[in-house]
C-alpha cells in the first residue's frame, strides 16, 4: 500500500538548479523544455515545496549531490533555487535557518 505522502530531500528541479548555477541559462531551459520535466512539474505543483534556508552548518556530503566549497557558493545555491522555483512558478514556503530543532521543523510543515 502506498502511504498517503512523502517527503523526499531531493526533487526534479535539482538537477536544473544546478545546470542554472555551474552550467549556464540555456542548460536549464533545455532540461525545462523535456517531456519528462513537464510530467514532474506536474507532480510538483500539486505538491507542498518546502526549501530549507541555507544553513552553513547543515550540509554534509552525501556523496551524490554538489557541495558548495563556501559559503558564498552554498548562499549562492538558495538563491538560484528560489529564482528557478519563481521562474517556473511552483509555490514553495522557505523553513528558515534558525529553526533547528526537529520537533520545531515537524510542526512548522
Amino acid at each position: 500500500q502506498t502511504p498517503p505522502f512523502f517527503i523526499p530531500d531531493r526533487s526534479a528541479i535539482d538537477p536544473i538548479v544546478y545546470a542554472r548555477q555551474y552550467i549556464g541559462s540555456q542548460a536549464s531551459k533545455d532540461l525545462i523544455s523535456r517531456e519528462d520535466w513537464e510530467l514532474m512539474y506536474k507532480r510538483m505543483a500539486c505538491s507542498l515545496i518546502i526549501m530549507c534556508e541555507a544553513n552553513v552548518d547543515w550540509p554534509a556530503d552525501d556523496g551524490v549531490r554538489l557541495m558548495p566549497s563556501t559559503t558564498e557558493e552554498w548562499l549562492l545555491t538558495q538563491e538560484v533555487f528560489g529564482q528557478m522555483l519563481k521562474e517556473v512558478s511552483l509555490r514553495f514556503v522557505v523553513l528558515p535557518k534558525d529553526l533547528m530543532d526537529i520537533a520545531d521543523r515537524v510542526a512548522f510543515v
